[in-house]
C-alpha cells in the first residue's frame, strides 16, 4: 500500500548507496558463460532448430 508521507531524505540517500554497492558488486563479479547474452539465436538443449521446426527426413 502506497504511504501518504514520503519517506525522510535520509531513507532515500541510504537507499541509493545499498544500490550503489549492489551495482559495483555485480559489474566486480565475473560473468559466467562471458557475459550478458547478445540477442543471438537461441535453440532447445536437444540440439533443435529454433522454432520447431526439425531437421526433416
Amino acid at each position: 500500500m502506497p504511504r501518504s508521507v514520503p519517506p525522510p531524505a535520509w531513507v532515500l540517500t541510504r537507499r541509493r548507496a545499498i544500490g550503489d554497492r549492489i551495482r559495483a558488486a555485480r559489474e566486480a563479479a565475473p560473468q559466467p558463460g562471458g557475459g550478458m547474452a547478445t540477442g543471438g539465436e537461441l535453440t532447445d538443449q536437444t540440439g533443435g532448430v529454433p522454432g520447431g521446426e526439425g531437421t526433416g527426413g
